[in-house]
């Protein structure tokens, strides 16, 4: 009896993300408060947003702003949300976080829309 060999590939598209997020004022919040919300939910979730950035260099805090973006690299939607939900603060903050389509991509797009020009 012979054996057969099936070989089977398997893609795995990676998917970039500009993620952008603000912290949501509250204006109730007392200093006291603040603290504490620093301790247990700003400074854990930004740890983790320093130690991912750090190791792809894609992301940071913008100067003098409660903001910041990263460029996350991931292999689906559920991902994102996964990794944004794991973060303490993720109910604090307001995210926007649009797919990144790749510049070979937009020029291959384009081209076919001249009809190959370009």
């Amino acid at each position: 009896m012979s054996k057969k060999t099936i070989n089977i590939t398997l893609f795995v598209f990676a998917m970039l993300y500009l993620i952008t997020g603000e912290w949501i004022e509250d204006p109730t919040v007392s200093l006291q408060e603040y603290a504490t919300l620093w301790d247990q939910m700003v400074r854990p979730s930004l740890e983790t947003l320093s130690n991912t950035a750090d190791e792809k260099k894609t992301g940071g805090v913008f100067a003098g702003q409660r903001a910041g973006c990263l460029i996350l690299d991931v292999s689906s939607h559920e991902e994102v949300g996964r990794f944004l939900g794991s973060l303490p603060f993720f109910g604090r903050i307001k995210w926007n976080m649009p797919p990144l389509q790749s510049y070979r991509s937009a020029i291959e797009r384009d081209s076919r829309a001249l009809g190959g020009k370009g």
